[in-house]
């Protein structure tokens, strides 16, 4: 059978795979693997970008909160992987709020003359900039990912396969 979509069908739904009962694996969507490329690549970034600024003196509360997220993150993804409608739920709340601290780290502080378009602008230090970068390139993901995910809940719910 294939899983290409037929005439009616909403596009990327295979027929065979509509059937899938709710608690059995998906296979990943692809604006959802491209947006778990871009989380996982701003927590590897936090690791250098917080050797060169802090060195050993790293906040704990800090790092605890980040470990938070990203334990957040890969329970999202594992139940969503699992088709499992918390999945959904913690994999579209945890983009909404990066969605939301970005919006404050970026664009509220763009007023004051510093963020994305400053932070970019800012070449003379690689390791910060790269981190800007990949966080800027996650908050056009996780916006791009909440779409998707109302967009398409009905099918990411049901635990039927989205491409």
């Amino acid at each position: 059978m294939s899983s290409r979509s037929s005439p009616g069908e909403p596009p990327g739904l295979g027929r065979d795979l509509m059937a899938t009962p709710s608690r059995a694996p998906v296979r990943l969507a692809t604006p959802i693997r491209l947006y778990a490329i871009a989380v996982v690549a701003n927590y590897l970034t936090q690791i250098p970008y917080a050797i060169h600024l802090y060195g050993t003196a790293f906040s704990r509360s800090g790092a605890i909160l980040l470990g938070a997220t990203l334990v957040w993150f890969v329970a999202a993804m594992v139940l969503f992987r699992r088709g499992r409608r918390a999945g959904f739920w913690l994999l579209l709340g945890y983009a909404l709020v990066q969605v939301l601290f970005y919006f404050d780290t970026q664009i509220v502080v763009a007023i004051a003359g510093s963020g994305l378009f400053y932070h970019l602008g800012q070449t003379q230090d690689l390791i910060l900039w790269l981190t800007f970068l990949v966080g800027d390139i996650n908050f056009i993901a996780a916006v791009a990912v909440v779409i998707w995910l109302v967009r398409h809940r009905e099918d990411a719910t049901g635990g039927r396969v989205v491409r």
